[in-house]
This record gives C-alpha cells, sequence and structure tokens, in this order.
C-alpha cells in the first residue's frame, strides 16, 4: 500500500503547547473515573476550549463507562422511587455526548462504537426487564423513556432498529396517556425526560446546522417528537 492511501490521524507537529500539556492529560486519563461528574464537566470544558477535542470526549467515555459499570437489572429503567433513577440515563446520555465529540474531533469510526456501545447498553438494560405493573402509568412512562433513549443511541449512526424504538416509544407514552393523561403530563417536566430529550438534541446536532429543525425533535408532546 503506498503511503498516499493511508487515512490515519496524526498528531500536529505544530502544536507545541502539546508536549506541556502531556503530564496533565496523563494525570486526568488516570484520575477521571473516580471525580464526581460536575469536576468531569469542568476538564472537559476545558479541554475543548484548549483544542483538545478528542480527549475530551474520551474523558466522558471513561468517566461514562466506569459509572455505567457490565452488569444490568433493569431496575436501571423502571426504579423511579429510587434517588438514583435518572443517573443510568444520564451515563448514556454522557456517551452519547462523547461521540458527538469524537465526530467533532474527525474520529467518525471511534463515534460510531460509542454510539452503538450506548445502545447495547440500554439493549441490555430493556432485556432484564421481565414485568412489569401494566397498570403502573409511571413504569410505562419508564418503558417508554427507555425505548426512546435507545432510538436516540440509533439516531446519528442510522441504524434503522432506531425506527423500531421509537414506534415502542410512542406505544408505551400513548398507553400512559389512555391510563392517566395528567400523570403524562407531569412527566414532560421530569427530570429524566429533559435528560433523554437533551441527549437527542446532542445527536440532531450533527445531522442537522439549523436550529429551526432541531424544534420538533424537542417538542415536549411526544407525538411531535417520536413521528419524525
Amino acid at each position: 500500500m503506498d503511503n498516499e492511501d493511508l487515512n490515519v490521524w496524526l498528531p500536529n507537529e505544530s502544536n507545541k503547547s502539546f508536549n506541556d500539556s502531556d503530564s496533565y492529560l496523563q494525570w486526568v486519563f488516570s484520575n477521571i473515573s473516580s471525580m464526581p461528574r460536575e469536576n468531569v464537566t469542568t476538564i472537559v470544558n476545558n479541554l475543548i476550549k484548549t483544542g483538545f477535542t478528542y480527549h475530551a470526549a474520551r474523558c466522558l467515555e471513561i468517566s461514562a463507562q466506569h459509572s455505567l459499570g457490565v452488569f444490568f437489572t433493569g431496575k436501571e429503567l423502571l426504579s423511579y422511587r429510587y434517588p438514583s433513577f435518572g443517573n443510568f440515563h444520564k451515563d448514556i446520555k454522557t456517551l452519547i455526548e462523547a461521540g458527538c465529540l469524537f465526530i467533532k474531533g474527525k474520529r467518525e469510526k471511534t463515534a460510531h462504537l460509542i454510539f452503538n456501545r450506548a445502545l447495547a447498553f440500554v439493549e441490555e438494560a430493556l432485556r432484564q426487564i421481565d414485568v412489569y405493573e401494566e397498570d403502573n402509568t409511571k413504569e410505562i412512562l419508564c418503558l417508554g423513556l427507555a425505548f426512546e433513549l435507545a432510538g436516540n443511541c440509533c439516531f446519528p449512526t442510522g441504524n434503522k432498529d432506531g425506527i423500531e424504538y421509537y414506534n415502542a416509544a410512542e406505544k408505551y407514552w400513548k398507553k400512559g396517556f389512555d391510563l392517566d393523561q395528567e400523570e403524562v403530563e407531569g412527566w414532560k417536566e421530569h427530570a429524566v425526560t429533559k435528560t433523554v430529550l437533551s441527549s437527542l438534541k446532542e445527536v440532531a446536532k450533527t445531522k442537522f446546522s439549523e436550529d429551526t429543525t432541531l424544534i420538533p425533535l424537542l417538542s415536549n408532546d411526544y407525538k411531535i417528537r417520536i413521528k419524525r
């Protein structure tokens, strides 16, 4: 293979600050998994400002991966009564944000791997759900949000499974609406609903450049949001 056929990323030799920052980056990567979410956000924002987009994405990936772990029970998606409810959704959103940063850092293959990994985590959590209370509006809405989150993971890669996930989300939102319309209205403002919506906003930015295109996607009305 000729050298001109190679399409690999190489460090920018003109970036002299990279060597000066090497020890800091090593420290960050060694400690980022044990840092609180607020500290991770601060570090990531600073890395982005100084041009280290790839490293910022890697920090988000490491932090989310550590928080998620490797074992899921399905309770991550249904246990709305517990204070920890929503942490799983936040971690998936963080992985999605990492994928979006990898795209900005010209690492599209890596980004696709991250989006697919996020989807795999959501799918595994869904698989672990054996039963749910069919007359419990809150659990029904939790399932709707879970399927919607899975759809959001599919969105940036063009995975056709996303259509089925969005259809499932609509099904459960509608079922919840039929059970208790007032409850659904309340959940439009729920923190977890906002997390799922904000993860969609991140991936939509990779597809659309005009803010007006995002309006229907980010609607609180699930019928508008999911039927794109």
